[in-house]
């Protein structure tokens, strides 16, 4: 009796099979693991930012307000002209302050986990912000200045990078 030692197409597919499910499985995964990344880091963005306005109020009596109603672009330069919210802002993470050369000189922006992060398949439009009337489609972040010693309120547009919608997070929130 000859013995065949070849694979047959049935044991071929079965395997390529397994190695798909298996390969499927793992990108699913990983794409959780980063977008919980993106989210978490968003979230210590926001806190960090929290605890500078908290010292910035405890010195000047109010929050930054007026012309930083709306953009994230301008609220990093103020915080960090304070010297007891520049220490707080030390603890932003390195790849979420980015310079940004926009109409009114250089600024610093402010960008979420999703910007901050290696994927850069989206444009920042920091000149589109929701306070100076524009629709705030691919603004990173928004600040949002409420009045009468009222906490500010700091806005990610989250994953689909549109504001309002389910999977924002929100400074108040957490």
């Amino acid at each position: 009796m000859r013995k065949n030692k070849a694979f047959t197409l049935v044991e071929i597919m079965v395997v390529i099979a397994i190695i798909a499910i298996i390969s499927f499985g793992a990108v699913t995964v990983t794409q959780g693991v980063f977008e919980k990344q993106r989210v978490s880091k968003t979230q210590t963005i926001m806190k960090t930012l929290n605890a500078a306005l908290k010292e910035y109020q405890l010195d000047t009596g109010d929050f930054p307000g007026g012309n930083t109603n709306g953009s994230i672009t301008g609220l990093y330069g103020i915080l960090d002209s304070n010297v007891n919210a520049r220490i707080k802002l030390a603890g932003l993470p390195g790849d979420c302050v980015i310079p940004f050369n926009g109409m009114a000189g250089n600024s610093v922006a402010i960008y979420d986990g999703w910007y901050a992060s290696d994927d850069h398949s989206i444009t920042p439009d920091l000149n589109d912000n929701l306070g100076g009337g524009g629709s705030g489609e691919n603004e990173p972040m928004l600040y949002i200045y409420r009045k009468n010693g009222n906490f500010p309120v700091i806005r990610s547009a989250g994953k689909d990078r549109i504001f309002n919608t389910a999977d924002d997070i929100v400074s108040s929130e957490l």
